[in-house]
């Protein structure tokens, strides 16, 4: 036997209109526990299920109390007596315990208890007799949960508990007198004696069977308008006692269906009240979240909204000076037409220019080819004016030669030469003469000579260079004629960009027109910006009074 220790003697008193209900396998261990029986017990539910229920038993309850109890049980009968119990901490409570036990199938299946609060009467008597019980020799024995006396007084009590056996024991006390009248009185007294002890009989039964019917009446009329507490007394007829153990029975299962439905209800309840508050917090939290993240983006949004602003303002600024800016553009971009027009002029002047300069340089190219030839004739004629000097050299030479033989001669001759010796001495002088005047033609016919050579090769390089100057201006009025068909592209394109800047001078008033149409829209975005913080906040407060409604319904 298990003995929970320790024990105090606090005393835990039962609400009166209390039930305890629980339920256990065929093992004894807990399936079910309603809340009131896991209050009082000061055990967890999850402590309860799953443990012996032999948990909350207390030492002071005698063993042959629990040995009566499973006997009971195990013969599929309810057992119904009073029990004292153990607490958590150690304290004790009484009970008055329904044990029936749960039949499926013609098997039983689990055990069902039904326990309520006792009086203070019942609870002393209990004292008193379960205290005898633990002793031997006690003269007292309990059959499914009654009292009941041993030896001869036992039998009387049975005897006198039954209904038969009331009658027969009245009977038995009769049969002697209306034996001794039979034989001493008339057949009329004895029939008069026997009629009225028949009457006795039947008022004997009658009683017997109207009170039980009555007591098991106003039971059935309780359970009928759902009172559950009503206790179900213990029945002295032996003839009544089924009828009574069926009946709380039944009583049993319909109390343990009701705490079943009751215990799922309240379950259910808990869990629609831990359902709301977790989706009230949810749905706060989620709605704090939304609303946050809507106030941010609203800020966001008017702050962008602001910076829009501003920029649109700072572009429709800019898009004015742009636009006067483009006036001027155009404005100079016409001069730069005109003036293409007039570099186009001034181009196409160089080039002509150009070409009669190539021409120029062409005739320079052919006069200079011309003075080349003079030149060599020239050089040729200062050639041959050498030759001849050379031969005037040579004759001037013989002829100093003739002098001095005419010299040496006339001094041969003496006085007879001197006349031929002075014409020789001048024919000499003469030729010395001759031969000076010779050198000096040779110098300078080779001076020029040199100078025209030096001057030929000067109009070569003039010649060259002006082939050079000639290529070069060539070259000039290719790139002139290439500047020309440039600067007629340029033109074109000046006239295309005078067309798009035109057009760009429209789309830049357009652009700051619609740049403040968008301003205007932005202080329009901010207005509703404003509205929808205002209707964010306001939701908010309205979500949190509902929320707040909610958890006031779910405590």
């Amino acid at each position: 036997m298990r003995t929970n220790l320790p024990v105090t003697e606090m005393e835990v008193r039962l609400e009166e209109d209390a039930i305890l209900v629980s339920g256990t396998d065929t093992g004894g261990r807990i399936t079910f526990a309603n809340d009131a029986f896991v209050d009082i017990a000061g055990f967890s539910r999850e402590d309860l299920i799953g443990a012996p229920h032999n948990i909350v038993r207390h030492p002071d309850m005698p063993q042959v109390a629990f040995a009566d109890l499973w006997a009971t049980l195990k013969r599929g009968q309810p057992w119904e007596g009073l029990v004292k119990n153990r607490t958590a901490a150690g304290d004790f409570y009484w009970v008055y315990a329904n044990t029936t036990p749960a039949i499926e199938d013609g098997k039983i299946t689990g055990y069902i208890s039904i326990r309520s609060c006792p009086t203070r009467a019942q609870i002393a008597e209990a004292k008193a007799i379960y205290a005898r019980l633990g002793k031997p020799n006690s003269g007292l024995r309990l059959t499914e949960g009654r009292v009941e006396r041993t030896g001869v007084r036992g039998v009387v009590d049975a005897w006198w508990q039954s209904l038969t056996g009331r009658l027969w024991m009245l009977l038995a006390l009769a049969l002697p007198g209306l034996l001794l009248a039979a034989t001493a009185l008339p057949a009329m007294a004895v029939a008069l004696i026997g009629a009225a002890l028949a009457g006795c009989l039947v008022m004997v039964a009658a009683r017997g069977v109207a009170l039980p019917v009555a007591r098991l009446e106003a039971v059935c009329e309780a359970m009928a308008t759902g009172d559950l507490t009503r206790r179900i007394p213990g029945e002295p007829t032996r003839e009544f006692r089924r009828v009574t153990a069926l009946l709380r029975a039944t009583r049993a299962r319909i109390a343990y269906a009701d705490q079943e439905r009751r215990n799922a209800a309240a379950e259910t309840d808990r869990v629609r009240r831990r359902t709301l508050r977790d989706v009230a917090t949810g749905l706060e939290d989620s709605l704090r979240g939304i609303i946050g993240a809507v106030g941010d983006a609203a800020d966001r949004i008017e702050t962008i909204s602001n910076r829009s602003a501003q920029a649109q303002t700072a572009g429709s600024s800019r898009s004015l000076a742009v636009a006067e800016s483009a006036e001027t553009t155009l404005l100079r971009v016409s001069d730069l037409s005109a003036a293409g027009e007039e570099l186009a002029a001034s181009i196409s002047e160089i080039g002509r220019q150009s070409e009669q300069a190539a021409g120029a340089a062409q005739h320079a190219v052919q006069e200079v080819d011309q003075s080349g030839s003079q030149f060599g004739r020239l050089s040729a004629a200062v050639s041959e004016i050498g030759d001849v000097a050379l031969v005037i050299a040579e004759i001037a030479e013989q002829t100093n030669l003739l002098a001095l033989n005419a010299s040496i001669e006339a001094a041969r001759a003496g006085e007879a030469g001197k006349g031929f010796a002075v014409v020789a001495g001048e024919v000499k002088a003469l030729a010395s003469q001759t031969a000076r005047a010779t050198e000096q033609i040779a110098r300078q016919i080779q001076e020029v000579r040199d100078q025209t050579a030096g001057a030929v090769k000067v109009m070569e390089r003039i010649g060259v260079g002006i082939s050079g100057i000639e290529a070069m201006v060539s070259g000039i009025a290719g790139a002139v004629e290439e500047q020309r068909a440039v600067t007629s592209e340029i033109a074109r394109a000046i006239a295309e960009v005078t067309q798009q800047m035109d057009q760009v001078a429209s789309t830049i008033g357009m652009v700051g027109r619609g740049s403040v149409e968008s301003c205007a829209g932005s202080i329009e975005m901010l207005w509703a910006v404003e509205a929808l913080s205002d209707v964010a906040r306001a939701l908010a407060d309205d979500v949190a009074e509902q929320l707040e409604q909610v958890r006031r319904q779910a405590a």
